[in-house]
């Protein structure tokens, strides 16, 4: 540390600001703003060390300021969560639940009434023998995801023999402390946010989804026949799939269910405001992993198109504006973008240091079950750690790699000094003080939630910025907002994962990568250097490919521009 410590005055303030926060989510800024040069005031003295592998050899340590960074935390979890995600969504508790159990399994209230089959039901797992057998299965599992990490708000849908559909929805207890899930018969109903929920919990295709929506509105197989110019024999068809996914036999039942959803949806709040239906989400699949779960993927752009593997970061998420995907038409290439552990409604991971081979492995799977064949592996923002780590996995399956607006190894930290604040604030917590991370990531789930996602983007991206710029434009702005809310759904455990990684010397990871790499990047990247981007980029078969006039959102800025990048590496790639 360095002798020039922060004054008594300092560390006063700094505590003031902590708990200002909790109360005033709309303080976010000025605690972070606190923090980082409180912060930064420390690591004065070895913001330029050399060694950045693994976890830092020097940690802040002061107990006292730790004690209260760990109240503040506690005090902002007990205020529940407000989901207001278009990838996640929440009910609250009711009155009408069949059961409700604590995450031991036990049973805390039945609702004794005649068509009530779980009366004698002793523990959460009996409920099992009611449901059909894959349901069944997904049932063990959440309970088991509920014992280990429950989460407020998370919300699971069943199917029985007898109830039909059912709810399951997590919640805290009167205490504030404790969970609960309550389990609700479900009827399911409509409204402009039902895309998102249908594509999550019954995965329907767009196509269905499209179908589904103009049955409720017109209520008739000739009216679609009209509609679509399509014969009612080829809509019939259509049908049986939508209403095998909603559990459902006939058309009655189907109108039945759609009316009654759309209460469903306005309740856990799908159709509030940042709902963009011009954020595009593409087709989900949700695919079966060896080693029990699943992983979302998203699929966009032309299904013949080029196979290139879009990895997330920390706050993009996989939202794409329409000039993107007109992009990827263009140019015949096909986004297919896979969920990473504990972002979005992917499963949950305790994996830190492992996490980019962990998502490596998971990479195969998704590979093999959709019969691909020379990806290219596209590294978005931090997603750059995991596709190099997935290259050296998957070598046989790639093609190349690609980072756009990625990260670089640290070779020494005082590559942090030149990021904006907040960014700069969450680097060196996450390099020498990860006691006070979960605290600083709080913070910013908590100014999503009580705020908006859009307040953030102010945050990152500083005023006369061409980010800004780029970022204030509308549907932009839904994109991004949309990975901001895609990004805290799970809480801040995708954060700890992500800072640990971006801010070391992941350079071990790009040496056993041997694919051809294409890098894309704006000059005016907040994050990082330029001059560390040419030095990344000086090595044997690495292209640069550098955007003077643009940031880090160099892919909403132009898009068509980067998709013919990544078109033309795409064939450099296969003349090789």
């Amino acid at each position: 540390m360095s002798n020039d410590e922060p004054s008594t005055e300092d560390r006063a303030e700094l505590i003031g600001r902590i708990y200002d926060v909790v109360l005033s989510p709309e303080k976010t800024n000025d605690f972070v703003a606190e923090w980082e040069k409180y912060i930064s005031h420390l690591c004065a003295g070895y913001a330029d060390r050399q060694n950045a592998v693994g976890e830092s050899e020097v940690l802040i340590d002061d107990d006292g300021l730790e004690m209260h960074f760990s109240r503040a935390f506690t005090l902002m979890e007990q205020n529940e969560r407000v989901q207001s995600s278009t990838n996640s969504a929440h009910i609250l508790a009711s009155k009408s639940a069949l059961l409700s159990f604590s995450s031991d399994g036990t049973i805390t209230h039945i609702k004794h009434c005649a068509n009530n089959p779980f009366t004698d039901c002793q523990t959460s797992s009996e409920l099992a023998i009611f449901m059909e057998e894959t349901d069944a299965k997904s049932w063990m599992r959440f309970l088991q995801d509920f014992k280990r990490s429950p989460r407020p708000n998370k919300f699971q849908i069943f199917s029985t023999e007898e109830q039909g559909l059912l709810v399951a929805t997590i919640r805290r207890g009167e205490d504030g402390f404790k969970f609960i899930c309550d389990l609700q018969q479900l009827k399911i109903s409509w409204n402009d946010g039902m895309d998102v929920l249908l594509s999550e919990q019954f995965n329907l295709t767009n196509a269905e989804v499209k179908l589904a929506q103009q049955l409720s509105i017109h209520g008739s197989l000739d009216a679609l026949s009209f509609i679509n110019g399509r014969s009612k024999h080829t809509l019939r068809s259509q049908l049986k799939a939508v209403f095998k996914k909603l559990k459902v036999r006939s058309q009655a039942e189907a109108l039945q269910s759609l009316t009654v959803l759309s209460q469903f949806c306005m309740t856990i709040g799908h159709d509030r405001e940042g709902f963009n239906k011009e954020v595009e989400l593409g087709e989900i699949l949700n695919l079966p992993l060896s080693s029990g779960g699943q992983v979302p993927v998203h699929l966009m752009g032309p299904e013949d198109g080029h196979a290139v593997i879009f990895i997330h970061g920390m706050l993009d998420g996989v939202a794409m504006t329409a000039e993107v995907i007109d992009a990827l038409h263009k140019h015949n290439v096909r986004f297919i973008a896979p969920i990473r552990p504990n972002f979005g409604a992917a499963d949950p991971s305790e994996e830190k240091v492992d996490a980019p081979h962990f998502f490596a492995r998971q990479l195969r799977e998704v590979i093999n079950a959709l019969s691909l064949k020379d990806v290219i592996l596209l590294g978005h923002m931090s997603g750059a750690v995991f596709s190099f780590a997935a290259a050296s996995y998957l070598a046989d399956l790639v093609l190349g790699v690609v980072n756009i607006s990625g990260g670089v190894p640290i070779l020494s930290t005082k590559q942090f000094s030149s990021m904006s604040t907040r960014q700069k604030a969450f680097a060196y917590t996450a390099r020498f003080a990860p006691k006070f991370l979960p605290t600083l990531c709080r913070t910013g789930i908590q100014q999503i939630d009580a705020l908006s996602a859009e307040s953030l983007i102010h945050d990152l991206y500083a005023k006369d910025t061409v980010d800004r710029t780029i970022s204030s434009q509308k549907e932009v702005t839904d994109v991004l907002a949309d990975g901001y809310r895609f990004s805290v759904t799970q809480g801040y455990q995708a954060f700890l994962v992500d800072a640990y990684h971006v801010t070391r010397n992941w350079s071990e990871i790009v040496y056993r990568c041997h694919k051809p790499v294409l890098l894309v990047h704006g000059k005016h990247d907040p994050v990082v250097r330029m001059e560390d981007v040419k030095k990344f980029s000086e090595k044997e078969n690495f292209d640069f490919v550098l955007y003077p006039d643009d940031g880090q959102l160099v892919l909403y800025a132009k898009p068509d521009e980067v998709i013919g990048n990544i078109a033309s590496f795409i064939d450099k790639c296969k003349a090789s």
